[in-house]
């Protein structure tokens, strides 16, 4: 199947019979705000007791708390939403679809074309923003990463390799997408996806690059249907950049 005959999709394969999609999306979407939006807020407004707390203990409570959370209350909705499920209902609500191994060499292949784009777009705006005059900050993560202690680098990681590919891939891979399908075509759905995964990680310097990288785990989803190819390409493409700041630290 050709990569435009893949987004020239019914939308309607992506939202059938998943009664319980609308209650998936609207948790979903309130949990990403309280998470993105009022608990920073909450951190700045306990500024100097935050900042007291030990720095492994500040980076537990800016990694784990929400992305573990948003995690269970997907399983979670997945099991109870629209009048609870079926026995082996959730793995099919949330896209653990099976898929075969062709699947995952695929996602490893693909990787090793969107990882440079995701690189060489994030370098070119780095670039031109800089020739214009404006100063991009550099990820808040990256920063972490470069100056924490080495049990806040291992949290960092946990998050980024564990629950990020996980929670991620079915909010927006998954619940996202499959409910903006009700309303727009396929690859409209796609794009509106990623652009909210791209602004989901509030870095303006990275957004073009973590769109791309949207699309093409969307394209992995839609493709097969299940979010184990998705995930494995997220692992990966978050075990380079890991592996690199590993590199750097040691050094």
């Amino acid at each position: 199947m050709k990569i435009l005959d893949i987004f020239c999709q019914s939308p309607e394969r992506f939202h059938k019979n998943d009664r319980w999609l609308d209650t998936a999306f609207y948790v979903s979407a309130g949990l990403l705000f309280i998470f993105y939006f009022v608990t920073p807020f909450l951190f700045s407004f306990l500024g100097q007791e935050f900042k007291a707390l030990p720095k492994n203990v500040q980076i537990f409570l800016m990694v784990v708390p929400h992305q573990a959370l948003l995690l269970a209350g997907m399983f979670f909705i997945a099991e109870f939403g629209s009048g609870g499920a079926k026995p082996g209902e959730i793995s099919s609500r949330l896209g653990f679809l099976p898929c075969g191994f062709a699947d995952l060499r695929f996602a490893v292949l693909l990787i090793l074309l969107v990882f440079p784009l995701s690189a060489l777009l994030n370098s070119l705006v780095y670039i031109i923003s800089s020739r214009i005059g404006i100063a991009l900050p550099p990820p808040v993560v990256g920063q972490l990463l470069s100056s924490c202690p080495w049990p806040g680098f291992v949290i960092i990681a946990f998050g980024a390799l564990v629950l990020a590919p996980l929670g991620e891939e079915i909010i927006f891979r998954r619940i996202i997408f499959c409910y903006a399908s009700k309303y727009v075509s396929v690859i409209g759905a796609a794009v509106i996806s990623s652009a909210v995964f791209a602004a989901a990680h509030f870095n303006i310097r990275h957004f073009a690059g973590l769109f791309i990288l949207g699309l093409a785990l969307q394209f992995l989803y839609i493709r097969n249907r299940s979010l184990y190819p998705c995930i494995l390409l997220h692992f990966i493409q978050n075990l380079i950049s890991i592996t690199a700041f590993l590199f750097l630290k040691l050094i």
